[in-house]
């Protein structure tokens, strides 16, 4: 198609310094929170290699990635995945069933997973507590006539009882119950051109609709207090926190060979227009939120070699973000000043710059019968908020940077009528955040932190961040099933 060869040479100029993240959205943080694996659902071989992605193709992921891409084999996949966080600080085990189908001209993926998760150890209540996740996915796609290219569509649901590690973000909670749903749409587009050159595009929709009831319990004394009087029993009070996000996203990967040298380059740009209708009130904060809106940018390139004995692979990242926060007044408010704050306007005004880069390295070694994966993953987090207290009149800027590494590695079996594939990953430099002295001049003795779906933790912390560090450990087991060999 002439349109189509006059554009490639546009895209791969434009995406030389590009990347591609897990799932085409791009998680925004402010603090280094422990997330857990609780969205790890699909099977990826590249999971275990550091999960290299931009150069390399995923045979096992890629289709969940793009619903344009047909699979090259009819495979049912069964790959339950078990997580622990140390310190006795939650874990999860998950169940998901998958699959490819398609004839000659349709194809699709179905997945169908069960999840249960164990509450963080804030107190004997809430340690007991586990909670149930379910998790349905559905892809449909179609090669076009007489040309290289198919077209796709998926959707998602997540029903949710749980996020894990939201109790530790309400430190002074006795009970929290979570309810919610994530939904989404994708639409893909994929073309393939001689010489192994390949064209994957993805439009999409997420809606992010969760709730969390905090029920907290207060001391209360006799009536009228005293300096002489103390607290007799305790009072519960609920309160109602809504976590509200929606995320429209782009994502554009080019790969192709390196001439006869056996790699393979390739270049991605994912961009996630993102707005925050409701933000709840965290323990990390010293001022509420209610909405804000983000801008996340992926920009990298990768490079791959694969062979008949092995694959190496390599990804670079960078990573701008800006996202802007701020509160509104409920009611009628005077600033210590005699300022009037009137109902609907901004008491707080928060906006981070991000500058954010990943590296991702990964190899693999592939014989007739076995092999074995090794990896590594850098993600550095970077960002400067400026914060302005309308109320106080008050101006701060606060400049943050942490580094997250992911360990991983892998075995593969193959059997005649069956292969194995076990990964495992070691996650550090995260933990439970708190904070130091606030610039306001509270000090936060209590330590919280957010754990919203699908990773953003958009928060603007009240002073210096500090962590209580920790780790976790991932295990996977895919069992892979062939159907049909194409």
């Amino acid at each position: 198609m002439p349109l189509m060869k006059k554009l490639i040479p546009i895209f791969f100029l434009t995406f030389v310094l590009s990347i591609k993240t897990e799932g085409q959205t791009i998680p925004i943080k402010s603090v280094p929170v422990i997330e857990g694996s609780q969205f790890l659902l699909f099977p990826s071989k590249n999971l275990s290699m550091g999960g290299v992605s931009i150069a390399m193709e995923d045979p096992w992921l890629d289709s969940f990635s793009n619903p344009a891409k047909k699979p090259e084999d009819v495979n049912i996949f069964f790959a339950p995945t078990a997580y622990s966080i140390t310190n006795n600080w939650g874990s999860g085990n998950t169940a998901p069933l998958s699959a490819y189908w398609g004839s000659q001209k349709m194809f699709g993926t179905f997945s169908l997973a069960i999840q249960q998760l164990k509450s963080n150890k804030m107190n004997n209540e809430l340690s007991s507590q586990n909670r149930k996740n379910q998790y349905l996915f559905l892809s449909l796609g179609k090669l076009l006539k007489n040309t290289r290219s198919s077209v796709g569509f998926n959707i998602a649901l997540y029903d949710l009882d749980a996020v894990h590690s939201v109790d530790l973000l309400y430190a002074n909670a006795s009970k929290i119950e979570q309810s919610g749903k994530i939904f989404s749409i994708r639409g893909g587009l994929f073309t393939k051109w001689p010489e192994d050159r390949t064209l994957d595009m993805i439009i999409l929709f997420q809606k992010v609709r969760m709730e969390h009831h905090v029920t907290s319990s207060i001391w209360v004394g006799p009536e009228p207090l005293s300096s002489f009087s103390s607290p007799t029993h305790l009072v519960d009070s609920t309160e109602i926190n809504k976590d509200w996000s929606n995320t429209y996203g782009f994502n554009c990967r080019y790969r192709q060979l390196l001439g006869e040298t056996g790699w393979k380059i390739g270049t991605t740009l994912t961009i996630n227009r993102k707005t925050h209708p409701k933000i709840p009130n965290y323990s990390i904060m010293n001022i509420p939120r209610d909405p804000g809106d983000s801008w996340a940018f992926n920009l990298g390139a990768g490079l791959a070699r694969l062979s008949e004995q092995g694959r190496v692979g390599f990804d670079i990242i960078y990573e701008p973000i800006w996202s802007h926060t701020w509160a509104n007044a409920i009611e009628k408010i005077w600033a210590p000043d005699d300022r009037a704050i009137l109902a609907g306007e901004k008491t707080v005004d928060n906006k981070f710059v991000f500058s954010n880069s990943i590296i991702r390295f990964g190899i693999s070694n592939e014989k007739e019968k076995s092999g074995f994966q090794l990896g590594l993953q850098m993600r550095n987090i970077s960002y400067r908020l400026k914060q302005h207290n309308r109320i106080e009149d008050v101006r701060r800027t606060q400049r943050e940077n942490w580094t997250e590494w992911t360990i991983t590695g892998g075995l593969d079996f193959k059997f005649q009528d069956f292969n194995l594939h076990y990964a495992i990953m070691l996650n550090t430099g995260t933990g439970l955040p708190g904070i130091t002295t606030s610039p306001w001049g509270n000090r936060m003795e209590n330590l919280g932190f957010d754990a919203g779906a699908k990773g953003d933790f958009i928060i603007a912390p009240s002073g210096d961040l500090a962590l209580e560090d920790c780790h976790v450990w991932t295990h996977q087991v895919t069992l892979v099933i062939p159907i049909i060999n194409n």
